[in-house]
């Protein structure tokens, strides 16, 4: 009886273990990753000429919200990624979903600019500036 119990136990603390893990796994921020630009993202920067805090990230985002940049120093926090975009790169692959679209409101709402892989912005210019809240991956 006592082995069965023993078993139980173990198993229910695997389990647990499984989930924590699973957990850590799925809430991990696509951001933070690292500050360089690799190939397959769109990488937005706070300031003009690529400069100044950092996001990056090969996916579709629909609310920048709370999500901070990565700092450029790699000292203290970054900048909230939401209104604070100056420059961009679309680094990504050619093909299907390549071109970055990004809008001033959550949810895609008010198309700003787009972009194709390859395709920069040094500065978004005075309309723009500091203004994007979401981006999506389109054809």
């Amino acid at each position: 009886m006592r082995a069965k119990s023993t078993r139980r136990r173990l198993g229910q603390a695997a389990l647990v273990l499984a989930a924590v893990t699973t957990a850590s796994i799925i809430t991990v921020p696509p951001a933070f990753a690292d500050a360089s630009c690799d190939r397959g993202e769109y990488c937005i920067y706070e300031d003009a000429g690529f400069t100044g805090d950092v996001y990056t990230t090969a996916g579709y985002l629909a609310n920048y919200g709370n999500i901070r940049m990565t700092t450029s120093d790699w000292h203290g926090i970054g900048a909230l990624l939401n209104n604070s975009t100056s420059s961009w790169i679309n680094n990504g692959y050619t093909g299907a979903y390549s071109r970055v679209r990004v809008y001033r409101e959550p949810n895609n709402v008010g198309e700003m600019w787009s972009g194709v892989p390859g395709q920069t912005s040094s500065y978004v210019g005075n309309g723009n500036n500091d203004d994007a809240s979401s981006h999506r991956w389109t054809n």
